[in-house]
């Protein structure tokens, strides 16, 4: 479900995303919604000139023990911070 309205996720249309003007307050579907197991293992974003990384992040080989009330959503996220070098980038790559 969205937490914008009260339509269910899988009502979410590309129009209802085209008149998005802000950032959603949470995810748009729910992690039930992988339905083909996707995982992600890795993911680097990198200068693909110079071969300079800009940001990498990796799944742990094995996941900590989380408390029983954790949110399971903060796995979903991701903060990216990059240096002033990045927005200079001509060509960035990603893997």
């Amino acid at each position: 479900m969205t937490t914008n309205s009260n339509k269910e996720w899988t009502d979410f249309s590309i129009e209802d995303a085209m008149k998005l003007q802000a950032p959603t307050k949470g995810f748009l579907c729910p992690m039930s919604a992988n339905t083909y197991g996707i995982d992600f293992q890795s993911f680097t974003i990198r200068d693909h000139i110079i071969n300079k990384i800009f940001f990498k992040v990796q799944k742990p080989k094995e996941m900590p023990k989380l408390p029983p009330d954790f949110d399971m959503d903060k796995l979903r996220m991701i903060e990216y911070k990059f240096p002033r070098s990045f927005v200079e980038c001509k060509t960035v790559a990603t893997s």
